[in-house]
């Protein structure tokens, strides 16, 4: 009997312990504050901000509100006793383009596009032209040619063949050999691309995040046209097609070394900007204190149009950020209560619209150990729907069950209607949030999303006069349960 008696002792426990907590998670659910979602969704999205746009005094004054919105919501600074995980930011912008031979600029007949965020300044008294590139045993292009610390020449594309197509390689390629080029250490890689386009200024004005190389480093990989390999071959009295016929007549190599001088400016001008900072806060669990919850939001937004129109960004992410701000508030109530096991971590990024720049840097530069990361929520629009009438919402998820149970299990008591984004669908879609940061780390992540992009011709600014605040509140509940459920089971 009483062999019998523990298990079903056991079970009832469980059973009771297991409605108690589920209870607790109700109770702090419906204290779910409409008024307050409301006020911080209208501040967020106001013109004070001007849109929110990385590397703009609205963006910088919006941080500042939200860390006093985290102090009242009773959240602690992440580190070093400050709210703020500051990220290093630089405006890069192209200088004139520059390719200089005997002094003249043939700045429209090239273009140059790798390592755009190194600068690279180039002078030569020689360039070695070699045909195709091509080193193999049955054709070389490289045969008496040295090309250590040269700058190097070469026709883009295609295979040393014969007029009627006959390849003079017994290996399969259609492109230059890159490894046996690098291993020479050349200056430089010209490639010659057939035609005679002409090539505008760089449109680089970008901004990037966190330290960067300054310095150049690898080869430059320079992209030319005809009437710019004709001008470095004309010591030669040759074209380039002149060179290529004379491969194909005569089934090898034509190459030769010019001398000719070269000069080439691929600089950037580095602009440092000092106001960008993903937000960082932190509720201590209990007895699984040293494990952590993710809960993630982006702030940053559009900022203005050419026409100096303000994009508000309500619905992308004023919502998002006021429901993370509410879940938090009630996980510190939890907290007093004495109902967290593990910690909540309250992060809001900037510069999810430039590349996930905010959630990119927090993944390498964590404040939390990524091994101790039981699971990120993001949360990114969530307070509009095309239906009226239906409580929906999407999940975006690498199919980590880890996470999915807890959303159904969250979902059993808030009732809305699931979408799941997942598979081929979730690859395209996953990039979009920050939570892909977290999923290429490996951990266990989702998107709580209403999917509605508010670009569209009945609210082109993303105004809040178009949030559904009772679908925000019911979407802010089903969140709080799901994030409930990983923080304490």
């Amino acid at each position: 009997m009483k062999k019998i008696f523990l298990p079903f002792f056991l079970l009832c426990t469980c059973i009771i312990m297991y409605a108690q907590e589920n209870d607790a998670a109700i109770g702090f659910a419906l204290r779910t504050d409409t008024a307050r979602l409301q006020n911080k969704l209208f501040a967020l999205s106001s013109p004070l901000y001007e849109g929110r746009a990385v590397g703009t005094e609205g963006n910088a004054a919006a941080a500042r509100y939200l860390v006093n919105c985290m102090k009242e919501n009773g959240l602690k600074p992440a580190a070093d006793n400050t709210f703020f995980q500051h990220i290093p930011t630089y405006r890069i912008q192209s200088a004139e383009k520059n390719f200089r031979i005997n002094n003249f600029n043939y700045q429209s007949d090239y273009t140059y596009g790798n390592s755009s965020s190194q600068p690279f300044s180039i002078m030569g008294s020689e360039v070695v032209f070699v045909g195709y590139g091509i080193y193999s045993a049955s054709y070389n292009d490289f045969e008496n040619m040295n090309i250590t610390n040269k700058i190097v020449m070469i026709m883009e594309g295609g295979t040393p063949s014969s007029k009627f197509g006959v390849p003079f390689t017994k290996e399969k390629t259609n492109s230059y050999s890159s490894d046996y080029i690098r291993s020479c250490n050349p200056k430089a890689i010209l490639m010659v691309r057939n035609g005679y386009n002409i090539y505008g200024n760089y449109a680089t004005d970008r901004l990037v995040f966190g330290e960067i190389q300054t310095q150049a480093s690898g080869i430059p990989e320079i992209t030319i046209n005809e009437m710019l390999a004709n001008k470095l071959l004309s010591p030669l009295n040759k074209s380039i097609k002149q060179l290529q016929y004379e491969i194909e007549r005569d089934g090898k190599a034509s190459s030769a070394a010019i001398t000719t001088q070269v000069a080439f400016n691929g600089n950037y001008i580095y602009t440092p900007l000092n106001e960008e900072n993903n937000l960082i806060g932190i509720i201590e669990g209990d007895s699984l204190k040293d494990e952590y919850v993710i809960l993630c939001a982006h702030y940053d937004s559009k900022g203005k149009s050419e026409g100096g129109a303000i994009y508000y960004g309500a619905e992308s992410n004023a919502s998002g950020v006021s429901a993370a701000l509410e879940i938090a508030r009630l996980a510190a109530e939890a907290k007093k209560d004495g109902c967290l096991k593990r910690s909540l971590v309250l992060l809001l990024t900037t510069a999810k619209e430039n590349q996930l720049g905010g959630s990119n840097f927090y993944v390498n530069n964590p404040l939390f150990p990524l091994e101790k990361t039981v699971a990120a929520v993001s949360l990114d629009k969530l307070g509009f729907s095309e239906k009226e009438n239906v409580n929906d919402v999407y999940i975006v998820s690498r199919e980590t069950e880890k996470c999915l149970q807890q959303v159904r299990e969250a979902n059993q008591i808030a009732l809305l209607d699931l979408k799941y984004k997942q598979g081929d669908e979730y690859e395209i879609t996953l990039e979009d949030f920050d939570q892909y940061n977290f999923a290429r780390k490996n951990i266990p992540s989702i998107t709580i999303t209403s999917n509605y992009y508010p670009e569209n011709e009945e609210n082109p600014q993303d105004s809040f006069k178009f949030i559904d605040t009772e679908k925000l509140k019911l979407r802010t509940q089903f969140a709080f349960l799901t994030v409930w459920n990983l923080l304490n089971k």
